[in-house]
């Protein structure tokens, strides 16, 4: 007569078919929280760059408003293939307290590219204003005159005859993942006309590797400036 229970051999398979489940089971959750995580790096990475574009286009669109000092420099613009670089200027007064402070003062900006983070400077330094947790790639501008753009330098000072319409920032940026992505620059970016990534200088060959990538396109007009000083 058989005892009732298991044997040492059914005990040994039983074991190794749940350790099989638990091991698919632990595998799946684990890519689904490194999913999860992803997810939320991007999200965050997509805020970051929205959050920024509001306050490069609310800080640009003043400049060269009432600032009259012969010679000043009301806009100056640099390229470079390691990262493109804007100062501004503009007079801030009472009602512009959300930009500035001091009512009657120049307020003087600046935005470079250094080490993959995006530097704001106010004349006497620069502060860190985007990047630092993930990688700026790119940080590209372009101005149009004559209703065409260029990505060119520029110095626009008080007394100058040259008209510029509007400023255009390209930025790219990215942040490591366990993962292999790809992704094409300017494929997540509703084009203008006459704009492209030519225009930038940037290359639109697909972006390959264990990185998530995320761009923004910022077209600002600077109506101050469409007239001559």
């Amino acid at each position: 007569m058989r005892r009732a229970g298991f044997t040492l051999v059914e005990l040994l398979v039983s074991t190794a078919i749940l350790g099989a489940v638990l091991a698919v089971v632990l595998a799946s959750t684990a890519a689904s929280g490194a999913l999860q995580r992803e997810e939320r790096a991007r999200s965050s990475l997509e805020d970051a760059l929205s959050l920024f574009a509001t306050v490069f286009a609310r800080e640009v669109y003043p400049t060269g408003y009432r600032v009259s000092a012969s010679g000043t420099a009301l806009l100056a613009l640099e390229v470079s293939d390691t990262g493109d670089a804007l100062e501004g200027r503009y007079l801030c007064e009472a009602g512009m307290r959300h930009l500035c402070e001091g009512a009657g003062s120049v307020v003087q900006y600046a935005y470079r590219l250094k080490e993959g983070v995006v530097e704001w400077g106010d004349g006497s330094g620069y502060y860190p204003a985007l990047g630092g947790e993930f990688q700026v790639e790119a940080f590209r501008l372009a101005h149009r005159r004559g209703g065409s753009w260029e990505r060119s330098p520029l110095t626009l000072k008080v007394g100058d005859g040259e008209r510029v319409q509007a400023l255009a920032l390209y930025v790219l940026a990215s942040f490591p993942s366990k993962r292999s992505t790809a992704f094409t620059p300017g494929s997540a970016v509703t084009w203008p006309e006459g704009l492209s990534l030519d225009t930038f200088g940037v290359g639109g060959a697909p972006l390959e590797g264990a990185r998530v990538w995320a761009e923004r396109l910022v077209v600002v007009p600077v109506p101050n400036l469409e007239v001559k000083p």
